[in-house]
């Protein structure tokens, strides 16, 4: 019971750090103004890309694709186009879903469900929504994208599938291929007049994230319930089903674990598609890419011509990437593929690819398992807090995230013969960057679209003290961080704690109106030493909280000195490891050099790349490009916004960057500001080296 207080009382006193540095911050006048009225019109490298869905809604607000918005729907996971209208699968906070298993998990180890989540919105600052079984139904929806209008065509029964994650247009009918928990995976058929029907179910615990078309027949892959348990036995049920084109519920298997036998009883994506992550025809072969723990693999097969070997469904299957291939799992050095020294995280690097046919050639990116290394950082974050025996060690939990961001993902490209070759101009633009997934693909007049999955939205909250974030906070976003502590606080009273919780909270209440009335003065003297006098008055209810912390002095408020900041991460050292430092500096120092949102690239001829966004569209938090579809009048991008709900832009070419001269000289002022911003980092990175090295020198 000692144990769990002292953890306890570190998270207080990792609290009483974050509040003291953003009064630092704001006191020193750093803090920068963000805006959500600008345009959500792009001009980029001689395209324009705009807001199609929610257009007058801007960063921080609520999209999540219908009309008015639903922050719920949060990625767009399945786009396809017919007859001039967009239909999109959603799936529904899949952030808070997640956060919702761990809180109810740690009620064992002495927080309640709400105090969980109360440490959420501590970290998060209120970004991820609370999670509503009830708001758990995904929708199919139709966008018409001249005029914004959505209409649901389909919402799933409670209870049945929790999104939809692959859709394929076949004849012109729509098949929407679900994720599910619990009921079994579905393949839900929208026809031409927007009727929906289940033409397939049984998928199990999965989901049909793979799916073609293939020689004018249907295909998906993922798992197979009706494949009995005594056959399969230690085996995933992998399967590659094939609609019959005269009865759309009959579904025939062409491929199951045997053909795939060597990764078949690999567990990693057992849930979320047995494995097979993508489908593709490319040279007369269908292409079968698996997602393993040491890295993807890649199978082609079509029907058996007489004289080849075929498996029991007359179809011959032959390994391209993977164990028994001149080309190793992941396409790592070594055979044994990725994930396999000791001490590494197993079914992280590379241990999937996505794919794409441009130009007569197969290119296909890599993909981390990021989601993974922070859902394991979250976990031991909430540990740490709730105390206890099995309490981690710093380094056990960030280290999926410090190893998945050391290793940049990598683009490749298939020739007809075969020949796989790396993409070297794009690998080096994903470099030092903290992309963890080549997303998806779109060609449009003739030119490939590249989007990425970027994991710093994410991570930043791991790293929030020295990232960059509390530089970038205005007004409001500092009176709701302040709201949520006081929250916390409130909720942790009673506890072992509860007196000094009670004080602190008594003196941030009281300080918050006279914060927020300074901060809405100029940078006068006077002013900026009245909130200094103010920051003085909480340096005893801070110290109290948090008994081994040194508040911070007012020559440090006063921008004289590092020492306060300096003494208080010296109090919490004792209670993390040398190496879990080590990895949360590198990954901090990492955020603090990109900017948060997905990147976009393209390219004519496959080889040379030219970036359209490195920010999510100008939001942070678009952390994806998850669906890129090709139209008659240009090519939409959904995005995965598990915040405030997902988007959908459109690209088109033009002949300028900018319309007029009022456009550019708008955009000369937000590129002196982001110069200004860079410079802030600069000074945060010089101040997180000052840091980790006073650090080690005080363990040492």
């Amino acid at each position: 019971m000692q144990k769990g207080k002292k953890q306890h009382s570190t998270a207080y006193r990792a609290l009483a750090v974050l509040l003291s540095v953003i009064i630092l911050l704001l006191s020193l006048g750093v803090g920068a103004t963000a805006s959500s009225e600008e345009a959500n019109i792009i001009y980029s490298n001689g395209y324009k890309i705009e807001k199609i869905t929610n257009p007058t809604k801007g960063e921080g607000d609520v999209d999540g694709i219908i009309q008015g918005g639903d922050r719920n729907n949060c990625y767009a996971w399945a786009m396809t186009e017919r007859d001039g209208f967009l239909y999109i699968g959603t799936n529904r906070n899949i952030l808070g879903g997640m956060i919702a298993q761990f809180a109810q998990a740690m009620t064992q180890a002495g927080l309640t469900y709400d105090q969980v989540w109360d440490i959420v919105n501590v970290i998060t600052n209120g970004e991820v929504p609370a999670f509503s079984a009830q708001e758990s139904r995904p929708m199919i929806i139709r966008v018409n994208p001249a005029t914004s209008e959505t209409k649901v065509i389909y919402e799933a029964p409670l209870g049945t599938d929790s999104a939809y994650r692959m859709v394929v247009k076949h004849h012109n009918e729509l098949y929407f291929g679900s994720m599910s928990s619990s009921s079994g995976t579905r393949i839900v058929k929208v026809d031409e007049n927007d009727n929906a029907e289940i033409v397939y179910s049984g998928g199990g615990n999965s989901s049909f994230r793979a799916g073609t078309v293939y020689n004018d027949k249907l295909y998906f892959g993922g798992l197979d319930n009706r494949i009995p348990d005594e056959t399969a036995g230690k085996y995933n049920k992998i399967a590659i089903l094939e609609k019959n084109p005269k009865d759309d519920s009959d579904w025939q298997r062409v491929a199951d674990f045997n053909d795939f036998i060597d990764y078949a009883d690999d567990t990693l994506y057992q849930g979320e598609g047995g494995t097979v992550w993508d489908l593709i025809p490319y040279q007369g072969d269908m292409y079968v890419f698996l997602a393993t723990s040491n890295g993807f693999v890649l199978f082609k097969g079509h029907e058996a011509s007489a004289g080849e070997n075929a498996n029991q469904y007359g179809w011959t299957w032959q390994e391209v990437i993977g164990k028994n291939s001149q080309y190793h799992m992941g396409m790592a050095p070594t055979a044994e593929g990725y994930n396999t020294e000791d001490g590494a995280t197993p079914g992280l690097i590379a241990s999937a690819a996505t794919p794409v046919v441009f130009q007569d050639k197969l290119y296909f990116g890599t993909f981390d398992y990021a989601l993974r290394a922070e859902l394991v950082a979250v976990q031991g974050l909430l540990q740490m807090i709730a105390g206890g025996e099995n309490a981690p060690a710093l380094k056990d939990f960030l280290k999926p995230m410090y190893d998945s961001l050391n290793a940049p993902q990598k683009m490749y490209c298939m020739d007809q013969n075969g020949k796989i070759t790396a993409v070297d101009q794009i690998n080096q633009a994903f470099e030092g960057t903290t992309n963890e997934y080549f997303w998806r693909y779109g060609v449009y007049n003739d030119q490939l679209f590249v989007s990425s999955f970027d994991a710093s939205s994410l991570y930043k909250y791991v790293t929030k003290l020295t990232n960059g974030d509390l530089l970038r906070m205005d007004k409001a976003e500092f009176m709701q961080q302040i709201n949520y502590i006081v929250k916390l606080l409130q909720s942790l009273t009673g506890s072992s704690v509860s007196k000094e919780a009670s004080a602190l909270t008594t003196a941030l209440t009281a300080a918050q109106s006279q914060i927020a009335s300074l901060l809405d003065k100029q940078a006068t003297p006077e002013n900026v030493q009245k909130l200094i006098a103010l920051v003085e008055t909480l340096v005893s209810p801070l110290s109290n909280a948090a008994k081994t912390f040194s508040a911070l002095p007012a020559s440090a408020a006063r921008g004289a000195s590092l020492s306060g900041i300096l003494d208080a991460l010296k109090s919490l050292a004792a209670a993390f490891d040398l190496d879990g430092l080590r990895m949360y500096f590198s990954i901090s120092n990492k955020l603090l050099k990109n900017e948060p949102g997905f990147d976009l690239y393209v390219t004519k001829d496959g080889e040379n790349y030219t970036e359209l966004t490195l920010n999510g569209f100008h939001d942070k938090f678009n952390f994806g490009g998850r669906t890129l579809v090709a139209n008659e009048d240009g090519l939409y991008i959904g995005t995965a916004n598990p915040f405030y709900g997902a988007q959908v832009w459109r690209i088109t070419e033009v002949e300028e960057d900018a319309p007029n001269s009022i456009v550019e000289f708008f955009a000369k002022i937000v590129r002196f500001f982001q110069t200004i911003i860079e410079w802030f980092r600069g000074l945060f990175q010089y101040i997180n080296k000052l840091l980790v090295n006073r650090i080690i020198c005080l363990i040492y």
